[in-house]
C-alpha cells in the first residue's frame, strides 16, 4: 500500500505558456539569423559575379581598342562607332554604362604612385545605360601629336576605360583601367 500524504498534491507534467513562448522566440531568432546570413552571402555572391563580368567588359573594350590603328584610336567618329555596340558580357549587368577618355600621354612626375589625370583637351565618349552614345569632348589634334612643330611618329595616348553599374545593394559600382597606346603600336 502506498502512503500518500495530504500535503503532497500530484501535479500534471507539461510546459507553461511562458516556456512555449520562450522556445518559439529562440527558434525564431535562430531562423532569422540563418536567413539573414544566407541573404548576405547571396548578395556577396551576386556582387562578386557582377565585378567579374565588369572586368570581362573592360578587358573586351581594351582589346577592341588595341586592335584599332592609330588614326581610329584618336578619331571620335571611329570610337563612337565602337561604343555603339556594348561588350558581350554587359547583358549580365543591368544598368550598365561606360566611358572612355583618350588623352595625350604624360608620364607621372611624382613618386606618389598614382597616375596623373588626363591632360585636357581630350577625347571623351560615354555610353549610357539606355545605349545612347555621346561625344562629351573631342580633341582632333590627338592624331598628330606634334612636338616642336613636327608630327611625332612615336606619339602615345592614354586610354582610360570606366564601367559603372548599380550593385545588388543599390550602390553604384565602378571598375576602370588604363592603357597606353603608341603610334606604330599593336594595330598599326
Amino acid at each position: 500500500m502506498v502512503n500518500r500524504s495530504p500535503s503532497r498534491v500530484q501535479r500534471a507534467q507539461g510546459f507553461t505558456l511562458i516556456d512555449v513562448c520562450g522556445a518559439v522566440l529562440v527558434g525564431g531568432l535562430a531562423f532569422a539569423a540563418v536567413f539573414g546570413a544566407n541573404s548576405r552571402a547571396m548578395g556577396l555572391l551576386k556582387s562578386s559575379k557582377q565585378a567579374a563580368v565588369a572586368s570581362k567588359c573592360l578587358q573586351q573594350r581594351i582589346e577592341q581598342i588595341r586592335t584599332y590603328n592609330w588614326t581610329q584610336v584618336t578619331d571620335s567618329v571611329a570610337m563612337q562607332a565602337l561604343y555603339a555596340t556594348p561588350p558581350l558580357p554587359s547583358i549580365e549587368l543591368p544598368g550598365f554604362s561606360e566611358q572612355v577618355t583618350i588623352s595625350a600621354f604624360t608620364p607621372a612626375t611624382t613618386n606618389g604612385g598614382t597616375a596623373p589625370a588626363p591632360v585636357a583637351p581630350f577625347l571623351q565618349i560615354t555610353r549610357g545605360a539606355n545605349g545612347t552614345v555621346t561625344l562629351v569632348s573631342d580633341n582632333p589634334n590627338l592624331v598628330d601629336q606634334p612636338q616642336n612643330g613636327i608630327t611625332n611618329p612615336g606619339a602615345e595616348v592614354r586610354v582610360d576605360v570606366q564601367i559603372t553599374w548599380p550593385g545588388p545593394n543599390g550602390r553604384t559600382r565602378i571598375r576602370q583601367t588604363s592603357v597606353i597606346i603608341a603610334n606604330g603600336g599593336v594595330g598599326e
